[in-house]
């Protein structure tokens, strides 16, 4: 299976850089990064410049000539992908290197699994663990995961409305994408983390 990295940024060099380097060394490369910028003003552009003269794999970096906000942007992202399961980045996030190959292998296992999503460690900007992390917060409660594994018909449901699965631990089937667009309104991203 191909896989694309969705990224969406927007003044982001002061941590982007992290990011595009867990990429480089992941135990499973992807196959390719697409990078929807919202009218960065700082050198965001160029870090992305940068780093795609000389990544292992293809870069493709759209800058949006409109803001259209952190939603559309990662819309933008995701519609330039190509890979049979995309993956979502925070442009302040960090993948630990088994972070891909981890989330593919159960899409590669079974044809069943439509989309797969990890736990994440809260991090502050030197990368230093925070706090516990996202399965162990208060958005994701024991009686909303035992609700979430015993209601199978609307898991998915359960999982996108209460935010149990943030973006930047996701890897789902490209073709889910008639289901996802558009993205909501709604989304929000939470704090920087480290995903597994």
């Amino acid at each position: 299976m191909r896989t694309s990295i969705a990224l969406a940024t927007y003044q982001g060099a002061r941590y982007l850089a992290q990011q595009l380097e867990s990429f480089l060394s992941q135990t499973r490369p992807p196959d390719e990064l697409c990078v929807s910028d919202d009218g960065s003003t700082d050198e965001t552009l160029d870090v992305v410049r940068t780093f795609s003269s000389t990544a292992p794999f293809p870069v493709k970096l759209v800058a949006n000539p409109i803001r259209g906000g952190v939603n559309k942007n990662f819309e933008n992202a995701v519609m330039h992908c190509t890979g049979d399961v995309i993956l979502f980045s925070d442009q302040d996030d960090v993948w630990l290197p088994s972070h891909i190959e981890r989330l593919v292998f159960p899409l590669e296992r079974d044809a069943r699994i439509m989309a797969v999503a990890s736990d994440s460690q809260f991090v502050d900007e030197t990368l230093k663990i925070s706090g516990g992390t996202q399965a162990q917060s208060s958005r994701f409660s024991n009686s909303l995961r035992a609700a979430t594994m015993r209601l199978p018909h609307n898991q998915i449901e359960l999982v996108l409305r209460q935010t149990i699965a943030t973006g930047h631990g996701m890897a789902f089937r490209r073709s889910l994408l008639p289901l996802l667009v558009p993205f909501t309104t709604t989304w929000r991203s939470p704090p920087a983390a480290v995903s597994a």
